[in-house]
């Protein structure tokens, strides 16, 4: 978040020739020192802005601009009409600054900036059921120490009504757009963008936009498939716990197979095909970053993988996952466990599912939350009777049922005895082509999974 600081105000008051320097310094000061002695006995609104009151003070009553103006027009010294351009100023400055983005600090004062409190669940005292608070903007104010010590008592800033109703209606601020450099058609979607209340920085190269995330966390990612080593930046985005709800939309050619694809990849929140119309990609913006913002609610962590059955893809995602499982929470133990049935599952996929076949797809889902892990493994391939070998699993004699059921040349089971002694749980969906391993972050009581 860039800063605007003391200076910056008043250089803006002599640039436009209300106050030299000596007047504007007066004029700030004077202003700062006024609010600090009068909400000892009152409130002090400033209009546009807000009120300012002491948490110790009873009174409720408010002393008016009009009022709060001549106060400081005795004791800056300073000529009443241009106290009363620079103070109208000095509200409209701070006001834009602040929907921008920017947070404002002024010394010997306080910092002003908006931030987004999340969404979140909450359980109803009453009914036990689970509630939706969505997210929202909110003015922080935050008193400097010497402003305190000034005041002699705490102080609470409390946003007028029509500056809250404006701030509410701010969107995600910071759209981070990677396109490559000889995309004619990027100054109408900046234009677009900016237009409808979103601030754009646009990268054309991956190198500029890992620079841009080392600075900043966007509130939404736009990014072409045209762009060289694109998957990158994915992969920056995804497997970082910091950035993997940043909202990634990918800009795909209309030349694209989406169910298919040579490489491997990691998948955004959504994607759109060229050409399209500006508003669709506007309206697909606002509904990602919603979604998003309601799912960060519920996970710590999500990333799709899509590739097809090649085995050096297939270690590019174990090396990935790896690096999730020992960031996940789980003890080293568990990952080692976990890590031991995930390598199983996808082998099972790769073989048994797709039969190694290079054009069949495998995708794998890995999320996170504040209490287990979750991986989902879907193969291309027709599925199994996975009950007819959970039965098996659960017999007496499964170890000799498995290595009869090899004998014969059939699948024999043992893979899933041994992903069931190392998760907590596993599911299959109907078909039997795609198995998902859940893994608690507390040790779970029973030493054999729930199939």
């Amino acid at each position: 978040m860039e800063i605007i600081v003391k200076k910056n105000l008043l250089d803006e008051l002599q640039a436009k020739g209300i106050c030299n320097k000596e007047e504007s310094e007066k004029f700030l000061n004077s202003l700062i020192s006024e609010i600090a002695q009068g909400i000892r006995v009152q409130r002090i609104k400033l209009d546009g802005l807000g009120t300012f009151f002491s948490t110790k003070c009873d009174n409720k009553a408010v002393l008016e601009s009009g009022l709060f103006l001549d106060q400081i027009t005795k004791t800056s010294g300073v000529d009443r009409s241009k106290i009363r351009d620079a103070f109208a100023l000095l509200i409209h400055f701070i006001k834009n600054m602040l929907i921008k983005g920017y947070e404002v600090q002024i010394i010997d004062f306080a910092s002003l900036r908006i931030e987004e409190k999340k969404a979140q669940v909450i359980k109803s005292a009453k009914n036990g059921q689970n509630t939706m608070i969505p997210a929202k903007k909110l003015l922080i104010f935050e008193a400097d120490k010497s402003f305190l010590d000034l005041c002699e008592q705490a102080v609470r800033f409390e946003v007028e009504e029509e500056f809250r109703k404006q701030i509410e209606h701010i969107r995600a601020a910071i759209v981070l757009l990677v396109v490559p450099k000889r995309d004619f058609a990027i100054k109408t979607v900046e234009y677009h963008f900016e237009k409808s209340g979103w601030k754009i920085n646009t990268c054309h190269s991956i190198e500029d936009a890992q620079r841009f995330l080392q600075l900043a966390k966007p509130h939404l990612v736009i990014l072409d498939s045209q762009v060289e080593k694109h998957q990158e930046l994915c992969e920056i985005l995804k497997c970082n716990a910091r950035t993997s709800f940043v909202p990634l939309i990918m800009l795909y050619p209309k030349t694209v197979e989406l169910a298919k694809t040579d490489d491997f990849r990691i998948c955004g929140n959504d994607h759109i095909i060229q050409p399209f119309e500006i508003k669709q990609l506007i309206n697909l913006a606002e509904s990602v970053v919603w979604r998003t913002s309601e799912e960060e609610t519920i996970l710590r962590q999500e990333v799709i993988f899509q590739f097809p059955t090649i085995d050096k893809h297939i270690d590019h995602l174990h090396e990935l996952c790896s690096k999730l499982f020992a960031v996940s929470g789980l003890e080293e133990e568990g990952q080692i466990t976990f890590t031991a049935a995930f390598r199983e599952a996808v082998a099972n996929a790769a073989q048994h599912g797709n039969k190694h076949r290079r054009d069949r797809m495998l995708e794998v889902l890995y999320l996170a939350d504040q209490e287990k892990i979750v991986t989902a493994i879907t193969d291309s391939g027709n599925g199994f009777d996975w009950q007819n070998y959970v039965q098996v699993n659960q017999a007496s004699d499964a170890v000799g049922r498995a290595r009869q059921s090899q004998k014969e040349g059939k699948m024999g089971g043992l893979g899933i005895m041994l992903m069931s002694r190392c998760v907590d749980k596993i599911e299959y969906n109907d078909i039997g082509n795609m198995i998902t391993l859940i893994k608690y972050l507390q040790p779970a009581a029973s030493a054999t999974a729930n199939v």
